[in-house]
């Protein structure tokens, strides 16, 4: 279980003392423990641990007025970590009708021959409308702020089936096999999913910050220094995004 964070204040006495604000959902924990750690301080508004503050969700979402008004007034970058679990949801575990597709950016990546084989636009599709709840969060984010807006990449996937089997929450996956998908197929999705995010940023004046680098190995999967559920990634994952923000601010 991730553990609770206070939020830092969001009036301080001048820009340079200003915390980063950020935004999201359950993949914001690793930063709020990187921040912990390091005394690096951040706004956190983590939806995850106090959902009271959206409204109409999902099909309008909306929040609060007093944090609508805290956004417009905040005077700097605006990080967000809304969403990122579509591509969990659809294949983190294997579906009872198994499927496969090809990766246009990496057609190499192999099937798996008990699959059926799928058309990527399909998967794509499926993705987006997995994520619109997200998407459409995001874009109301963004409207409330006239600073820009930096939407940070969820983590790679893990390669260890074994070490993420003991992680699973498996409750939140009904109707999935309790089983681990396989590995290309886990990493398709996750690229194709941020694919469609990264396309929706660009198209709504949204930065879109990828992961970083020194996290993965050679195949592209989540090292296991960085590992912290099945899902999501630790606080030293958590540290390095907090590089990538400060220097987005810099």
């Amino acid at each position: 279980m991730w553990p609770k964070f206070r939020r830092s204040p969001s009036v301080v006495a001048s820009v340079d003392q200003l915390p980063m604000l950020c935004i999201g959902h359950s993949h914001l924990h690793c930063v709020q423990a990187a921040s912990a750690d390091t005394g690096i301080a951040i706004d956190a508004i983590n939806f995850w641990e106090d959902n009271s503050v959206v409204l109409d969700y999902p099909d309008n979402p909306a929040l609060t007025p007093p944090l609508q008004q805290r956004l417009r007034d905040y005077s700097g970058t605006v990080f967000s970590f809304i969403g990122g679990s579509a591509h969990t949801v659809v294949g983190l575990l294997s579906h009872p009708r198994r499927f496969d597709f090809v990766l246009p950016e990496a057609p190499w990546l192999p099937l798996n021959a008990q699959s059926e084989v799928i058309p990527v636009d399909a998967i794509r599709s499926l993705l987006f409308e997995q994520a619109q709840p997200f998407l459409k969060m995001m874009r109301y984010v963004r409207s409330l702020t006239r600073h820009r807006v930096v939407h940070m990449e969820p983590p790679p996937p893990c390669s260890d089936e074994q070490r993420l089997r003991r992680k699973i929450p498996w409750s939140l996956f009904p109707g999935m096999l309790r089983e681990i998908a396989p590995r290309p197929l886990r990493y398709k999705l996750w690229r194709l999913h941020s694919q469609v995010v990264a396309d929706f940023c660009a198209e709504h004046d949204i930065a879109f910050a990828a992961h970083p680098r020194q996290t993965i190995d050679a195949e592209g999967f989540l090292l296991g220094d960085f590992f912290h559920d099945g899902i999501h990634a630790n606080h030293k994952y958590g540290a390095l995004l907090l590089q990538q923000m400060r220097s987005a601010t810099a």
